[in-house]
């Protein structure tokens, strides 16, 4: 209230202030690519600095990197403070390279999912039903209708690329690398049309599945594990899957946040579903190894409830995804061979609209990115893949990625 105006221009705004003090203009908007005003800044906010045409190419990019670092940077006080929103591109753009510096937080928003998420893949804060913006809002001057009702996502879901969706809807940044699964996702549909699964809820779990073709001999689950049950933990996952004759078929998909026990007793709920189930790959990092001792003790998983035979059946493989899921080969990337050929159907059902947790899936195979953090589902179902491959089942050789069979 004591503040009193001393100008106003289409640009600036300079307030009443103790003489000798800076004569810029106490607030000053700007185009990054115009002429940058003022000498010293306590607070700096960068709003869409990025576009289509600065950030097509490398050189763009570095312009804009270049000024960022240069003109608006150098010219920030000691405590001064830099807030940056917008929209992603590509992984090196100037976004990308802030959210790396020493200082800086990082969040995504996911406007598709809610989920309000750290540089790590933690959730951070999720709105309520999944939507920032859910209800309509109608200008009372002009009568426009503003808002991203679910009805609305759905549709530019719909007619939208999907990466392009992903980019402006989920903040996930445009790369080739995000290249990698979607071009084939129609075609695994396809083959998975009419294929239905059932859905259920457990507590806090909730479980997609289908009947299993009775001729398939062998069943194995990678499982993406989170041993806490607060909210803001990451989903522990569960991926079930069959191999038959090289194809990849879903069985099931477990989700939600569980505990160590609670982990266990889905193990011996899968085995028990399952007859010709084969073992989990289970992710194994730090603590989470504890979850594989644990299942390595008959007495412990026979005091949660499963049988000796239920028990003995339980076998757990330790994979430690920081180090294997970027290698070419057997990273996560290797799934992609699998979908090009059309050996993964993906169950859907006529109109190839999959259930709840498929889809979820789904779009974190269409948005992975090599260099991110990929989506539990999408680590879980390629842990499967990894127990498939090292049991000799389900594999794609060397050979074969030349298209050369090599029998045996």
């Amino acid at each position: 209230p004591k503040l009193k105006l001393v100008e106003d221009t289409n640009y600036s705004i300079t307030v009443k202030r103790p003489p000798g003090l800076s004569k810029d203009a106490s607030i000053v908007a700007m185009g990054i690519e115009g002429a940058i005003l003022g000498r010293r800044w306590t607070y700096c906010i960068t709003d869409d600095i990025l576009r289509f045409q600065s950030t097509w190419t490398e050189h763009e990019r570095e312009k804009i990197w270049a000024r960022v670092t240069r003109e608006l940077m150098s010219r920030l006080t000691l405590e001064a403070k830099h807030v940056d929103i917008g929209t992603p591109w590509v992984q090196n753009d100037a976004r990308h390279r802030l959210r790396r510096m020493t200082g800086y937080l990082f969040l995504r928003f996911d406007g598709w999912t809610g989920q309000c998420l750290d540089s790590s893949g933690k959730l951070v804060r999720e709105f309520p039903d999944g939507l920032l913006w859910g209800e309509e809002t109608t200008d009372p001057i002009t009568g426009i209708k503003y808002g991203w009702p679910r009805w609305r996502l759905e549709q530019a879901r719909d007619t939208m690329p999907g990466y392009e969706f992903d980019r402006q809807i989920r903040c996930v940044a445009l790369s080739e690398a995000m290249d990698i699964f979607w071009r084939h996702l129609d075609r695994c549909l396809e083959l998975g049309r009419g294929i239905e699964m059932l859905e259920a809820v457990d507590g806090r779990v909730k479980i997609a599945w289908r009947e299993p073709d009775p001729s398939w001999r062998y069943m194995f689950s990678g499982v993406d594990l989170a041993i806490r049950k607060v909210e803001t933990a990451n989903d522990t996952c569960f991926y079930t899957g069959a191999i038959e004759d090289r194809n990849k078929h879903l069985v099931e998909i477990r989700r939600g946040k569980m505990d160590g026990p609670d982990i266990l007793r889905n193990m011996i709920s899968i085995v028990r579903k399952y007859p010709q189930h084969l073992g989990f790959r289970v992710e194994s990092n730090q603590g989470q190894d504890f979850i594989l001792q644990f299942a390595r003790e008959p007495g412990l998983l026979e005091a949660l409830g499963a049988s000796k035979d239920e028990a003995a059946r339980i076998e757990g493989f330790a994979h430690v995804t920081g180090i294997n899921k970027d290698t070419e080969g057997i990273g996560v990337r290797s799934m992609s061979v699998d979908f090009e050929r059309g050996r993964w159907p993906i169950p859907c059902n006529g109109d190839k609209i999959p259930c709840e947790l498929v889809q979820r899936w789904i779009d974190g195979l269409r948005a992975f990115d090599p260099v991110g953090h990929a989506d539990d589902s999408v680590i879980a179902s390629w842990l499967f893949s990894e127990q498939a491959r090292a049991f000799g089942m389900g594999g794609t050789t060397d050979w074969e990625r030349f298209g050369i069979y090599v029998p045996g």
